[in-house]
């Protein structure tokens, strides 16, 4: 099982800052998403997890067993100001798909690729039977 897990909005919170030439804000800024970061690394090896990246606002894991509820929600339930988007897989790719999905729905949620591919299948027989 894989674990993708990206900040919400840091890129655009960084140019914004570029472009209105506040440096002092962005180091302050940067430095709270690396501490972001380094908690949720923290988190995940706590629980086992493998770290495979970590970087810039991103982190990408392996986990023996699906995540614990408890797990989900301590990273979803940040203390600081930066909000993540997570997704889950059996696969790197599945965890990559769900993350896109994750953000695409509003941001700071989480979603597995299997619910997805499950939400996908009904909507594909809903269509069906409304023809």
């Amino acid at each position: 099982m894989y674990i993708a897990i990206d900040g919400d909005d840091v890129g655009s919170e960084i140019e914004r800052l570029i472009v209105l030439c506040q440096p002092d804000e962005l180091v302050k800024y940067w430095n709270d998403v690396s501490e972001a970061l380094a908690n949720l690394k923290r988190k995940l090896f706590v629980n086992e997890a493998k770290v495979l990246i970590c970087g810039g606002d991103t982190i990408l894991a392996e986990l023996k067993d699906n995540p614990s509820p408890q797990l989900i929600y301590e990273l979803l339930s940040n203390t600081s100001p930066i909000g993540f988007s997570v997704g889950t897989g059996q696969t790197m790719l599945e965890a990559h798909i769900a993350l896109k999905t994750a953000k695409a729905s509003g941001k700071g949620c989480w979603i597995d690729y299997h619910d997805l591919t499950s939400i996908l299948k009904l909507q594909q027989e809903f269509r069906e039977s409304a023809n």
